[in-house]
């Protein structure tokens, strides 16, 4: 099995591409709302801060929920490969990416939820398949999944 880490990181950087992009459409807004505020003279002080700050939690909050998780697994090389068998529960689709599949290892308990980046047509729930997945370590992104 050759694994092509590139096309991996390639994956992960477009994930990040959604959320690079709502922080900076909550800096734009937040930069508009206070240029009107302020040419019709609604705006006071403490709204402005109140603006600034809010919109400063919100873009942190972003960077440091899903950007910098991504991040580190490129700059590290953080990806696991799962060779064996696998009970997928379910598949749902989600926000930014698509869907999020929950799959339980032999070795795991429970399932884990996992972001998926890859094609998953062949894939049922409440099914045990035989293969393998790669999946980012900090982000749980699987960018690849192969069933034999």
């Amino acid at each position: 099995m050759t694994i092509d880490l590139s096309t991996y990181n390639d994956k992960l950087y477009s994930s990040i591409k959604f959320s690079i992009v709502m922080i900076f459409l909550i800096i734009v807004i937040v930069l508009v709302a206070l240029l009107l505020m302020n040419k019709n003279k609604l705006l006071e002080r403490n709204t402005a801060i109140i603006l600034c700050v809010c919109s400063l939690v919100l873009s942190a909050s972003i960077y440091f929920l899903e950007i910098l998780p991504v991040q580190k697994d490129i700059n590290q090389q953080s990806y696991i490969v799962y060779d064996g068998e696998f009970y997928v529960k379910e598949t749902k689709s989600a926000n930014r990416s698509g869907t999020y599949i929950y799959i339980q290892s032999s070795n795991d308990s429970s399932p884990i939820r996992y972001e998926i980046l890859c094609d998953i047509n062949e894939i049922n729930n409440d099914t045990t398949y035989t293969g393998y997945f790669v999946y980012s370590k900090h982000s749980k992104i699987i960018v690849d999944i192969r069933i034999e």
